[in-house]
């Protein structure tokens, strides 16, 4: 504000001089602020003159602005200081630009937005003939100031935080049509989604308003409501100097805006309606998400893939390997996770990485349940179909059978010795039955590990999980 005073100096001066001289404020024919403007009746063709004389003749029309509206309203500051008669104030955002998005610090998911918008309003004071002054357009020069809405957002910073907003451009109609452009930078308010972390989402909210309490500003909107956009973000190093804020870009983060959105929120009190700024960022780390899930993945598979590899024995040692690479992949993950955690919510990772130790367990349990029963002896033959079925299963699917001459573990009545009871001896000449037992218990486990094969790969394929 005391920078618009100072603008203000001359034509503050020329107000005192004015009132104290006790004249009334009447322009002569062709004089404004002691400018002769007569030598525009002499102008055929706007677009031949030189530029000097353009200007004069934009000078000629702003003070006869200025002139009129201190003749109509008798306040000196009304065109500068004060909006436009009326209830309310409609400004119409054209366009707006995201030119960039950037972090103070890298560990900060706190996005500031940088952008321009292209805005129009109408102020029934800046009307003019166009007929008589032959031009029907003019740019707003450093010496001329007129009303211009300010926007602010909610948050308390400041310029020494790298926080702007100003009005350029400003160009006047005849009709009364102001256009200008309005650079601002402020912070955001960021909402976190990991639920695809290591690639999470963050949605971003800037809210904008004018800073007038006497007048009812209303927006209108004749941009793209959402709109495409692939900007990484920034991380900015913020250099305050006594004429003017430098932003320096020293790195780029991992983050990457995707969209913005614009809209209109209507709320009480003074400031009935906010421009409201949505952006969609994403962090692009499929590298790491690779590293996160392949090797996990791998493991996964070759454990439940074991029956390949040999007998049950064999396959225990298989899944029990597979299972500590699980679990070292899942203590890398928690290492890297964030100081702050989720937030209370569960990134999908975690749930694959559950799959998989769920998983795991029960493809490990099925196992050692069927070695655990192949170590008993058996008398009594199984079904034939079963067996049949099995042995089906066992050499033509998974292209392995029990071998006969493979001991799981010495039967029980082997290890009895001369002080065996009858019953036992007896049963030394009972049929044994014990490898087509095998066979279903075999094929049950391979069977099974068939399945969850299975799950898992649809599961993988179509990132379930």
């Amino acid at each position: 504000m005391p920078t618009v005073y100072i603008l203000l100096f001359p034509l503050l001066i020329v107000s005192v001089w004015i009132t104290v001289s006790g004249d009334v404020i009447t322009a002569t024919e062709g004089s404004f602020f002691g400018q002769n403007c007569t030598w525009r009746h002499n102008i055929t063709d706007v677009d031949l003159i030189h530029a000097e004389q353009q200007e004069a003749l934009e000078n000629c029309v702003y003070y006869y602005l200025v002139q009129k509206d201190m003749l109509t309203s008798g306040d000196t500051y009304m065109l500068f200081l004060k909006p436009p008669l009326g209830e309310s104030i409609t400004i119409n955002i054209q366009q707006l630009t995201i030119i960039q998005v950037d972090l103070v610090d890298k560990t900060s998911n706190q996005f500031h937005l940088r952008g321009e918008m292209y805005i129009a309003w109408n102020d029934a004071r800046l009307k003019w003939n166009q007929t008589e002054w032959k031009i029907d357009n003019f740019l707003v020069h450093n010496n001329h100031h007129i009303w211009t809405p300010m926007f602010t957002d909610e948050s308390s910073c400041s310029p020494l935080d790298g926080c702007l907003s100003t009005v350029n451009d400003v160009q006047v109609y005849n009709d009364g049509k102001v256009e200008a452009r309005v650079v601002f930078r402020y912070p955001s308010f960021c909402g976190m989604n990991f639920y695809n972390y290591p690639e999470e989402t963050n949605d971003c909210f800037l809210f904008l308003s004018v800073m007038e309490t006497e007048a009812k500003i209303q927006f209108t909107l004749d941009t793209k409501v959402k709109e495409k956009i692939n900007k990484a973000v920034a991380i900015t190093d913020v250099e305050n100097q006594p004429s003017q804020t430098i932003f320096k870009n020293v790195a780029t983060s991992a983050w990457k805006v995707e969209d913005r959105t614009l809209d209109v929120v209507k709320v009480g009190g003074l400031r009935s309606q906010y421009l409201k700024i949505s952006i969609h960022a994403k962090k692009d780390m499929a590298t790491l998400k690779v590293a996160l899930r392949i090797p996990a993945t791998i493991a996964t598979l070759l454990m439940l893939a074991s029956p390949l590899f040999g007998d049950l024995r064999t396959q225990v040692f298989v899944k029990f390997g597979t299972l500590i690479l699980q679990t070292i992949c899942f203590l890398f993950l928690c290492s890297i996770a964030p100081e702050n955690g989720f937030v209370g919510n569960k990134p999908r990772l975690y749930s694959f990485y559950e799959f998989l130790f769920l998983n795991s367990t029960i493809s490990i349990c099925i196992t050692l349940i069927c070695l655990a029963l192949c170590r008993v002896k058996r008398t009594v033959p199984p079904s034939h179909n079963l067996y049949l079925m099995a042995k089906l299963i066992n050499r033509f699917v998974c292209c392995t059978e029990p071998d006969p001459a493979t001991s799981y573990t010495r039967y029980l009545e082997d290890t009895r010795e001369n002080g065996g009871t009858m019953e036992a001896q007896r049963s030394d000449n009972a049929p044994d039955h014990t490898i087509e037992w095998r066979h279903l218990y075999i094929a049950a486990n391979n069977l099974l590990a068939g399945i969850s094969f299975s799950i898992f790969c649809m599961v993988v394929i179509f990132d379930i999980l």
